[in-house]
């Protein structure tokens, strides 16, 4: 199972450090804001993160505060946690198909469906109306979103995010 995105940031928000999965989320996040970083919104679109937030956190001495909405379009738990003179933040994506839809296109989606389903490329082109090479193609960006290392671990993962076999 893939670990959580953590964040160790300032009092004012810099992060300092990140481990390997919120580098591989959100690429080069040291030097930058947390909340650039994050970008947590709530389901109208309104920034949650804010300059401030880290800053009274921190002031606190020990205090942790929550908040849920979307980072990067994905719906998500943020905790934040004082710790020292700085904030750890923990970002918990929220597992299931919204998350699967979020991640991969609609086509790619409709592709590794048909590929849960038992369907071989070639079914799935005629099915769709595509080229074996084109629905090859939707398989390989898939991969790459979900880090699966080949069809068959593409299926295992879209399935543990949500994806029924009968959907």
């Amino acid at each position: 199972m893939e670990a959580f995105p953590i964040l160790l940031a300032t009092d004012v928000g810099t992060v300092v450090r990140a481990n390997s999965t919120a580098l591989k989320r959100f690429g080069s996040c040291v030097g930058r804001h947390c909340g650039d970083v994050v970008g947590l919104r709530s389901a109208d679109g309104t920034t949650l993160c804010t300059d401030k937030c880290t800053r009274e956190l921190a002031s606190q001495g020990i205090g942790i505060h929550e908040s849920r909405g979307t980072v990067k379009g994905i719906p998500a738990r943020v905790i934040c946690t004082s710790f020292g003179q700085g904030v750890v933040v923990m970002i918990h994506e929220e597992a299931g198909i919204e998350r699967l839809k979020a991640r991969l296109t609609e086509r790619e989606l409709e592709v590794v469906t048909l590929s849960a389903r038992g369907r071989t490329m070639k079914e799935i082109a005629q099915r769709l109306g595509l080229r074996v090479t084109t629905v090859r193609t939707h398989l390989d960006h898939a991969k790459e979103k979900l880090g699966a290392q080949n069809v068959k671990d593409l299926v295992a993962r879209a399935m543990d995010l949500g994806l029924s076999a009968a959907s």
